[in-house]
């Protein structure tokens, strides 16, 4: 930097030293007009050495690392399985099964999220009468089997 800038101060001298000692006339336009673009590529050098070299972006950044944040991410697949339970509670009272609490467990590991339990409330169930013949654990672990990508031994059931 200090070389740039050591030549940028010289070629303005030697601007001012040419001035002085070139007479008026034509011909002092085409020498001013000539040092002028000396002094502009004087003064444009390290963008063309920066351009001219190969550059990684990287170089000039500092790396950041990334860390997740364990409670907004916990926050995030809480409102997902939340609203998963919903539609499953909402299909099985459209079906005939009101009152069916639905309760999803779930563990975060590293950035993976896994289901470890999901929990079927039937304490409150309420069966429409056309369904009475119908086994009720079949069908409920059913329709969260359709919805959670789990195997049926996630799925337990509390009366």
């Amino acid at each position: 930097m200090s070389s740039y800038l050591l030549a940028l101060l010289g070629i303005i001298v030697l601007g001012v030293l040419v001035d002085v000692i070139i007479p008026s006339g034509s011909t002092s336009k085409y020498i001013s007009g000539i040092f002028a673009i000396v002094v502009m590529f004087v003064m444009i050098s390290p963008v063309l050495n920066f351009i001219k070299n190969d550059y990684k972006l990287s170089d000039y950044f500092t790396k950041v690392d990334i860390e997740l944040n364990e409670k907004l991410l916990y926050n995030i697949n809480d409102n997902k399985f939340n609203a998963l339970e919903d539609d499953i509670e909402n299909e099985l009272s459209e079906n005939g099964y009101s009152n069916v609490e639905i309760d999803i467990r779930f563990d975060i590991e590293a950035d993976n999220v896994k289901i470890t339990q999901v929990l079927v409330d039937l304490n409150n169930l309420v069966i429409n009468e056309n369904l009475t013949n119908i086994n009720r654990y079949v069908y409920i672990r059913q329709v969260v089997l359709n919805h959670v990508a789990v195997t049926k031994e996630v799925v337990v059931f509390s009366e």
